[in-house]
């Protein structure tokens, strides 16, 4: 695949994510969906899955923004990792 293909798949999914959640009542939003993987007592919501996929794009945005940077660690919770480049 090329940019151009990369991109227009990413935001066809990003569409689809969208109108899936979107499509949501808000009744449907806050039910129970999954159940934790730590405490079988805990239900994940549909929220709670878009929440958590909205911090994991973020965060794995600030590791490419911080790569492309050429900041040498990982940023935040002091969790750093040595970036070495992919061959």
């Amino acid at each position: 695949m090329n940019r151009t293909e990369i991109e227009i798949a990413l935001n066809r999914d990003r569409i689809a994510t969208l109108e899936a959640f979107g499509g949501l009542s808000p009744e449907a939003m806050t039910s129970p969906a999954t159940r934790s993987e730590h405490d079988e007592n805990v239900w994940w919501t549909p929220k709670d899955h878009f929440s958590h996929m909205l911090r994991v794009e973020r965060h794995f945005n600030n590791i490419i923004t911080a790569f492309l940077g050429g900041e040498p660690r990982e940023r935040g919770g002091g969790r750093g990792v040595p970036r070495r480049p992919v061959l």
